[in-house]
């Protein structure tokens, strides 16, 4: 594997304050973007400030609090005394009660490294899985109601969804009052059928989708994590990419674009896709992975690897190739 040094790591971080006017958190952490991200940093040079210093790189406040690592475990240990629960989102929507995102970032590699500092991980956890049951019982109960007979009124709520937001997704249509997305999987068989029969679905034609094709049947836009399977050739070459993502149509068009990095083990690189003269032609495959209720996220992310690697060895036994670009 080839390992970044320090020297391009501190480059990245003057090519972004060159492209932004700022290096913060929240950009780096950003998968629009191709910037090694703050938890590298952290690992590298024990924080992201301790980075930015080093190429006098000057960090951005606003004017706001300076927080320091134990400001914010206890800010968060109270949080969530108070609420019963706390999540990234928290970080940005209240009012003071807590540090911005981008400022936990600078101190924690995540806000499960936070909350586990904070002994309160473990609350936490069974906090989230008891309202990912409550959700889904209100659901189940919410969708008790509609039949095949309501195909008309389900039809005529996704168009309004639609014309309301521009598009109707899971989220567009979770905003709303009424029936749910699991009401249009239970009368239609997923929702992409039901925005094509409200004459929605050409709409949802990404970029991606123009180069790659549709993605797949079995694809879940709901599934917590996907594992899947690129086809990508240079001028005398074909390769496979193998790769994981949670959010897999905007992982594609990063792809597609020729902003995302990858490995080239066979030539010893890394960069990204379009500077190694490499092009994406088509999504060969995609697994949905779910996370389960006795899951944490530790155990999720680390079954998710697993997946991801005895992906990569199959792929490579079954083209009989070597020219595998993600996974080990």
């Amino acid at each position: 594997m080839v390992k970044i040094s320090d020297q391009e790591l501190l480059d990245e971080l003057e090519r972004c304050y060159e492209e932004h006017g700022k290096v913060t958190a929240t950009i780096l952490n950003n998968s629009s973007n191709d910037y090694p991200t703050q938890p590298t940093y952290n690992n590298r040079f024990g924080s992201l400030s301790t980075a930015m210093d080093k190429v006098n790189i000057e960090q951005v406040d606003h004017g706001r609090k300076i927080y320091t690592r134990e400001d914010i475990i206890n800010k968060s240990i109270k949080f969530y005394d108070n609420n019963g629960n706390i999540k990234v989102s928290d970080f940005s929507n209240t009012r003071g009660d807590l540090p911005s995102a981008s400022i936990m970032y600078n101190y924690f590699d995540g806000i499960d490294d936070l909350l586990k500092e904070a002994g309160i991980y473990e609350d936490v956890i069974e906090s989230r899985r008891d309202n990912r049951r409550e959700i889904s019982k209100r659901i189940s109960k919410a969708n008790e109601k509609y039949t095949d007979d309501d195909r008309e009124e389900l039809i005529e709520h996704i168009q309004f969804i639609a014309g309301k937001h521009g598009k109707a997704t899971t989220q567009t249509i979770s905003n709303e009052d009424g029936p749910s997305k699991h009401a249009y999987d239970k009368i239609f068989g997923s929702l992409s059928e039901a925005r094509l029969a409200a004459g929605l679905e050409e709409q949802y034609v990404t970029n991606f989708e123009d180069k790659l094709g549709l993605l797949p049947d079995n694809f879940d836009e709901d599934a917590d994590a996907h594992i899947y399977v690129l086809s990508i050739h240079d001028d005398s070459e074909r390769y496979y990419y193998v790769g994981k993502s949670t959010r897999l149509r905007k992982r594609l068009n990063a792809h597609t674009s020729g902003k995302s990095k990858i490995r080239h083990r066979t030539k010893h690189k890394y960069g990204r896709i379009k500077n190694m003269s490499l092009t994406p032609d088509s999504l060969l495959r995609v697994i949905n992975v779910y996370q389960k209720d006795s899951e944490s996220d530790n155990e999720f992310d680390n079954r998710l690897s697993d997946i991801e690697h005895t992906t990569s060895y199959k792929v490579a036994a079954g083209l009989e190739t070597s020219n595998i670009l993600g996974g080990r």
